[in-house]
């Protein structure tokens, strides 16, 4: 098993504070676009229930998605973290690895901690060293506790000829075999790390 950590920002929500009303269903542009309004050429579909309600949910995977998953999971432990609700966020997961041999651990919701109405993911959960653990994300308030564990990916907007994943994996490789990725990424920010 690789000694390093992915953790993928699978959704997050978007909008005025915790409250879910508000930005359902989450919106991620990292690895997949959702929206409740019928998308083209939409990669999945699946009902969800909210507040007593059905919704049915549609989606389109980033380009290369499984592709890079499958060559990360030779160097990484790869770990979704998500804000949503594990029954909005799990059919996706499912989706992204229908045979459960990539994505190592799924955190959810639950596993956040919320502050002041805000779903926060710490990745001290995780329980694994923080030296060998890299979060990729579009945004860097994902993680605020390990800001130095951040490698900030662009927004996918749904374009079809996106690249961005098959870019990364180089560098990500290079990072799979450091003791320490922090001083790596948190040169790609300097001006934004969180000693601990």
């Amino acid at each position: 098993m690789p000694d390093s950590t992915l953790v993928l920002e699978l959704l997050r929500h978007r909008g005025g504070g915790g409250e879910e009303q508000t930005s359902f269903p989450p919106q991620d542009e990292t690895l997949v676009s959702c929206s409740l309004r019928a998308l083209p050429n939409a990669h999945f579909s699946f009902p969800v229930r909210f507040q007593g309600m059905y919704y049915q949910v549609q989606g389109r995977l980033r380009p290369h998605v499984r592709e890079f998953l499958e060559i990360l999971s030779q160097f990484f432990q790869i770990i979704i973290f998500t804000t949503a609700k594990r029954d909005y966020a799990e059919p996706i997961a499912d989706l992204l690895d229908p045979h459960k041999k990539l994505i190592r651990g799924r955190l959810f919701q639950d596993d956040c901690v919320c502050l002041q109405g805000h779903y926060v993911k710490n990745l001290k959960v995780l329980g694994q060293d923080l030296a060998r653990t890299v979060v990729l994300t579009d945004s860097l308030q994902a993680f605020p506790y390990q800001m130095d564990n951040q490698l900030l990916i662009p927004r996918w907007q749904g374009e079809s000829e996106d690249r961005e994943l098959p870019k990364l994996l180089p560098f990500l490789e290079r990072l799979s075999h450091l003791d320490d990725v922090r001083p790596e990424l948190w040169s790609l920010h300097p001006t934004l790390s969180t000693e601990e």
